[in-house]
């Protein structure tokens, strides 16, 4: 399992504001998987924030139309799986407040 992976092509090549490889590895993730594509429309869409519906659209251009620089789609569901197994709450939370 990756988490937080980078395409070494990222680092081989000469900076460009729209890289293909980013541009079809970002879509080709969100077209692929369900579940990710549901979270980016709602994020889209304004369903976490009604107030101002455009208030992400920067964030979702930088993710699915200039290029997922930092692989936020292909590491989606490895985060999920990770998420799914992590407890809510720390076992030891008031421990760990007393120690910080």
């Amino acid at each position: 399992m990756t988490f937080a992976s980078f395409p070494p092509e990222r680092y081989s090549r000469p900076s460009h504001p729209h890289p293909p490889l980013l541009f079809s590895l970002g879509h080709s993730f969100y077209d692929a998987d369900p579940m990710l594509k549901r979270v980016i429309d709602q994020i889209k869409n304004g369903h976490f924030s009604p107030d101002a519906p455009d208030r992400f659209h920067t964030l979702i251009d930088s993710i699915l139309v200039h290029g997922d620089n930092y692989c936020l789609c292909k590491d989606y569901a490895s985060y999920v799986e990770i998420q799914d197994k992590v407890p809510p709450t720390p076992p030891n939370m008031h421990l760990c407040m007393i120690t910080c």
